[in-house]
């Protein structure tokens, strides 16, 4: 299983209702793609985590790549985890106000550790994004 995460920021701020359009549109996309993960929108900036088949995450971030709804795109991390992260969201998103982010925590139990005893990548960086 290969994941990456990036985040961009925003050509626009988007109102809800534009950010439910973009979500509903990645959750058929990632669905028929097999593709899982979690996308957070904080104040004009975006991070998003993908996870699946390496050839298909990697398609998949080329064609978000260039989204000319976002610029200044900038990978933190990718590699290989041997289970999913995210493994029941096709795309799970919140806008994040940072006041708001501890209830972030329930998504994942942070005790979780993978082989290695470390945290997995993409929740310490999903956590960190929304303490910006």
């Amino acid at each position: 299983m290969y994941y990456i995460v990036y985040v961009s920021s925003a050509s626009k701020l988007f109102s809800e209702e534009e950010l439910k359009e973009i979500v509903d549109i990645s959750v058929i996309n990632n669905t028929r793609l097999g593709i899982t993960g979690m996308m957070l929108y904080n104040d004009g900036n975006f991070i998003q985590v993908l996870e699946g088949e390496e050839e298909i995450v990697k398609n998949r971030y080329s064609i978000i790549e260039r989204d000319s709804r976002h610029s200044g795109i900038l990978v933190l991390d990718h590699g290989y985890i041997d289970n999913r992260t995210f493994p029941d969201w096709s795309m799970g998103f919140k806008i994040i106000p940072a006041f708001e982010f501890s209830k972030f925590d329930k998504l994942k139990n942070p005790t979780e550790r993978l082989d290695n005893g470390a945290s997995h990548p993409a929740i310490t960086l999903l956590k960190s994004f929304s303490r910006l």
